[in-house]
């Protein structure tokens, strides 16, 4: 069973603006290949949420 993935208001804009500075620093080839390593880590805490250790800040997420 794949669990759903809640994107808060917060982590999306920090994700914007990582995107945006990386694209101040990086070439396409390498943000493209960022973009799709994240989506393959989410994707995999989606299936095994488990692998991963709990947020020392909110426990409960």
């Amino acid at each position: 069973m794949d669990y759903k993935i809640f994107w808060t208001e917060e982590s999306i804009k920090n994700l914007k603006e990582i995107i945006d500075y990386l694209n101040l620093k990086w070439t396409e080839k390498e943000i493209k290949n960022f973009k799709i390593k994240l989506s393959k880590k989410i994707e995999l805490i989606s299936t095994n949420p488990f692998m991963f250790p709990a947020s020392v800040n909110a426990p409960k997420l």
